[in-house]
């Protein structure tokens, strides 16, 4: 894929740059960062899967893609919703990369290009968080711009006006108890109720992560079962992928990080009801699971 450029014509500013000058567009940002990463490997998988089952059936295959991402959407919540703190980061960011790259999937099986730019837009209209394409398009062109004579806020201001996005960015709704019905207002108090009763939560974080990935899912199969002809112009080029040298950094970054993360949950007190012994082996354990599907999910399809 050719280098992309966003925001006017301009090269789209790195990860880290953009959250710090637009925090408020945080989750443009991370997809616009994260798509180039997955639907090569989406492009490849599809067609591979064509060539050896050429009368694939779509519906039953999408459904499959829902069924695996809604189970490993499970692990995930449970993790997240656990007193194992230094296992959340790798857990989000593995529920996340799946949900969107099912979605993309999906998009493939229905015949639209995952590599295309138009993607982008398609996601953040099926999560919902625009209206429609054209307040999609433009949240993206603009994502990671200041605007002349804005004061720049400092680090720590950016990076708690970023992380305010991430429970919306996989699914998690805090307000669903003044709407939705008993399910969600039982979920909602559940989760609320997690930090004081740390048990409590790995069911309910489990239950509401799985049922934000079928939801999502579901939606992404009525949008592109709805959509016909060819991919409007949306005026969003993607970023280039990651070259081999720079993504073999990263893989290494994220091993050492998981290692940190290891030391910190041996060393550090985690809680629970049980021994010591017997939270800590569980924490690795879901460490180890929970990063490791991360990498594979991220892998350059190789």
């Amino acid at each position: 894929m050719a280098p992309g450029v966003a925001n006017g014509g301009k090269q789209p500013p790195t990860l880290v740059r953009g959250l710090r000058h637009d925090p408020h567009h945080a989750p443009e940002l991370v997809l616009l960062h994260t798509v180039p990463q997955l639907s090569p490997q989406v492009r490849r998988w599809h067609a591979s899967l064509f060539r050896r089952h050429p009368q694939t059936d779509v519906d039953k295959l999408t459904a499959k893609l829902i069924r695996r991402a809604t189970a490993q959407a499970r692990w995930d919540g449970g993790v997240t919703g656990s007193s194992f703190y230094f296992g959340m980061p790798p857990a989000i960011a593995s529920l996340y990369c799946r949900q969107v790259m099912t979605v993309l999937q999906i998009a493939a099986l229905h015949g639209f290009d995952p590599t295309n730019p138009a993607r982008l837009v398609d996601l953040l209209v099926i999560q919902g968080r625009h209206p429609d394409a054209e307040a999609a398009s433009v949240a993206l062109r603009t994502a990671g711009a200041t605007a002349p004579g804005v004061h720049l806020p400092n680090p720590f201001t950016s990076l708690r006006h970023a992380l305010r996005h991430v429970p919306g960015m996989v699914g998690v709704r805090f307000n669903a108890f003044r709407r939705g019905g008993p399910v969600n207002a039982t979920l909602s108090v559940a989760k609320v109720a997690s930090y004081l009763v740390p048990v409590l939560g790995i069911p309910a974080w489990a239950i509401d992560q799985a049922r934000a990935t079928r939801k999502l899912g579901n939606d992404a199969v009525a949008f592109y079962a709805l959509r016909t002809g060819p991919d409007p112009a949306s005026g969003v080029l993607l970023p280039p992928p990651l070259k081999p040298r720079t993504r073999r950094l990263y893989e290494a970054g994220g091993l050492v990080l998981g290692l940190l993360l290891a030391i910190l949950a041996a060393v550090l007190p985690l809680g629970g009801l049980t021994e010591r012994w017997t939270v800590l082996v569980f924490a690795e354990l879901f460490l180890v699971v929970t990063l490791g599907r991360l990498l594979w999910i991220t892998r350059a399809g190789r």
